[in-house]
């Protein structure tokens, strides 16, 4: 729920669209992404991790960074958790 709320906050924000704001939003969709997951919501965790993954995406412009590694990381920990192993690698 704190994430949610601050989430909510980041990006009602008049600087959400600079590129600190945009990072932050997608850390804190990554964090609810964790969250959900933990909570057994698996499906919305890897929604979130997914829309994280594009928010870092186009901030870094690809995946070599190491916001855009932890969230495919988490999202593979997900998918093994879902029993899915072909995804998870």
């Amino acid at each position: 729920m704190h994430f949610q709320k601050a989430l909510q906050l980041r990006t009602s924000s008049e600087a959400s669209s600079s590129i600190n704001s945009q990072k932050c939003i997608a850390e804190t969709i990554c964090n609810v992404a964790a969250c959900d997951s933990g909570m057994q919501s698996h499906e919305q965790a890897l929604k979130s991790y997914n829309e994280g993954l594009d928010i870092f995406r186009r901030v870094y412009g690809s995946d070599h960074n190491k916001q855009s590694a932890m969230a495919i990381g988490n999202m593979s920990k997900v998918y093994f958790k879902l029993d899915n192993q072909n995804k998870a690698k």
